[in-house]
Formats: structure tokens, C-alpha cells, sequence
């Protein structure tokens, strides 16, 4: 009997052995089950904080365009008042350039008929001392003036 005594106890330990090892590979396996659910949880977490992520980005994406088309837009017009300023400025050099040429015009003619009304004058002043010269011939009784 001794042999079948430790057969039997042989038996009972492995079987013993067995059913701790199982009673442990469960606890185990549920501690794992635990883990990858814990985990299943946090790859879910994070998976939602890469969406929002990108979602963020993508809005900060849409502001910079935003604002870089603000920008262009905004340089489009700057350069706009800056040509309209510029081709003011041009017309208003041409037309002070026109009045300038006007005046010296004016002038040149006014000169012109300062110069045409001096001779005139001087003209008018040889009449007069002729004309007087002849009065004073006429008035001494020398020249009689011709008629006609």
C-alpha cells in the first residue's frame, strides 16, 4: 500500500498543484482581461484626444489662412491707395506743369504786348512831337499842312 499511498498523494498534489495553477491562471487571465480593458479604455481616450487634435489643428490651419488672405488682402489695398496716391501726386505735378507753362505763356505774350505797346508809345510820342512841331511851324506861318 505504501505505493499506492503515494501514487494517491502523488495524485492529490498534482491535482492539488493543477488546480492552483488554474485557480492562478484565472486570476491571472483576469487580471489581463482588467489590463487590456483598462487600456482598450486609454487607446479609446486617446484616439478621441487625436481627433480633437486634429480637429484644433485644423481650425488653427483655417485662422492662419485666414488671416495670411486678410493679410494679402489687406497689402492689395495698401498697395492700391499707394499707386491712386501716387498717380494723384503725378497728376497734380502735371497739372502744376501745365499752369507753369500757361503762365510763361501769358507772360511771354503779356511781355510781348508790353514790348508792342512801348513801341506804340513811341510812336505816339513822335506823332506828338511832330504833330507839335508842325503846329508850331503852322502857327509861325511856315508850312501850310497839304490837304487831302
Amino acid at each position: 500500500m505504501p505505493i499506492l499511498d503515494y501514487l494517491f498523494v502523488n495524485l492529490y498534489k498534482k491535482t492539488s498543484h493543477s488546480k492552483q495553477d488554474k485557480a492562478r491562471s484565472l486570476a491571472h487571465e483576469g487580471e489581463l482581461r482588467r489590463q487590456i480593458t483598462d487600456l482598450t479604455a486609454e487607446l479609446e481616450q486617446a484616439r478621441a484626444a487625436i481627433t480633437n487634435f486634429h480637429a484644433r489643428v485644423d481650425e488653427l490651419k483655417q485662422q492662419v489662412l485666414q488671416q495670411k488672405s486678410l493679410r494679402y488682402a489687406d497689402g492689395v489695398v495698401q498697395e492700391r491707395q499707394r499707386r491712386e496716391r501716387l498717380v494723384s501726386k503725378f497728376r497734380e505735378a502735371d497739372y502744376r506743369n501745365e499752369l507753369h507753362l500757361k503762365i510763361a505763356n501769358l507772360q511771354s505774350r503779356c511781355n510781348e504786348g508790353c514790348r508792342h505797346v512801348a513801341v506804340l508809345e513811341n510812336d505816339l510820342k513822335r506823332c506828338i512831337i511832330m504833330n507839335e512841331e508842325l503846329m508850331g511851324r503852322i502857327s509861325a506861318g511856315g508850312d501850310q499842312p497839304e490837304e487831302g
